[in-house]
């Protein structure tokens, strides 16, 4: 595999481990064969992508460079951890806290 291959590859990778249980997540298993390039050009595909971000109607964000809108299942999985552990409070941060930093470490 070339450089540009891997990049390409890395990238669709990255595009959906986040959206993992949205229906782009469950959408994209069925697309694992299908190329980088193919895709690009896949209003299917781009139309799935956009259903998981909730955008004001009022205008088009072309700044996503500089201030990313995160995709809503992404967001509602953060929301939902910043919730335990605000509930959790000291105890987490003693405790569970280390489990979930090792865990992520060896990701």
């Amino acid at each position: 595999m070339d450089k540009r291959n891997f990049i390409k590859t890395l990238s669709l990778g990255a595009l959906a481990a986040p959206m993992y249980t949205s229906s782009f997540g469950k959408a994209l298993e069925t697309l694992q064969h299908v190329s980088a390039e193919e895709l690009a050009t896949d209003s299917d595909f781009w139309e799935k992508v956009r259903q998981d971000y909730k955008l004001k109607p009022d205008y088009i964000n072309l700044e996503s460079g500089y201030y990313n809108i995160i995709p809503t299942p992404t967001l509602d999985k953060l929301m939902e951890h910043i919730q335990m552990v605000n509930y959790e409070g000291s105890y987490y941060m003693r405790t569970v806290q280390w489990d979930n930093k090792e865990r992520m470490t060896k990701k």
